[in-house]
């Protein structure tokens, strides 16, 4: 029996746009498994501009294997920024988007993941029974959180949790 890999989205109550985009898919000739979110930042035209561009260059760069896992996710995030970027200046109606973005890859055979990620799409780990937060927010809310000043229960219902201080697409 194969593995089946799945992702879903929805565009919640608040929005009839869905910005978000995954990929959920084997990699490498199936040496590894990606599996990715990427959150376009709502509130400004062309989130789901960004969150696809970011997703099209994932895909792209992560056809083979390279010689540094991590050096190459970086730069897929580096190249997606670049092109979101440039896509705002071609298009001056979606100067403000952008997208934040968790992307992991899993090596199930060496039981070992990379992960890199931009904003507060955060990545969990569940082990034995519980799920341990592994990144960190990019934001405000995010900062006091690890700072301590504010608990995680807090910082999930302060009016600015959705703020983030970096994203791709902010120069």
């Amino acid at each position: 029996m194969g593995e089946n890999y799945f992702g879903l989205t929805d565009p919640g109550r608040q929005r009839t746009n869905n910005e978000d985009r995954f990929i959920a898919q084997p990699a490498f000739g199936g040496k590894l498994v990606i599996a990715c979110v990427i959150d376009g930042v709502g509130g400004y035209a062309g989130g789901e501009v960004a969150a696809e561009l970011t997703r099209d260059e994932i895909i792209a760069q992560l056809k083979k294997i390279p010689e540094n896992i991590l050096d190459k996710m970086v730069g897929a995030l580096q190249d997606a920024n670049e092109r979101i970027i440039k896509e705002k200046e071609v298009n001056p109606q979606n100067e403000k988007m952008a997208c934040v973005v968790t992307l992991a890859l899993a090596d199930i055979n060496r039981n070992t993941f990379y992960f890199a990620h931009v904003g507060d799409t955060r990545l969990y780990l569940f082990r034995d029974g519980s799920l341990i937060k592994v990144t960190k927010d990019h934001s405000t809310v995010g900062f006091l959180e690890e700072s301590g000043r504010l608990t995680e229960e807090a910082a999930m219902q302060h009016t600015k949790r959705n703020e983030v201080n970096k994203a791709l697409g902010y120069e």
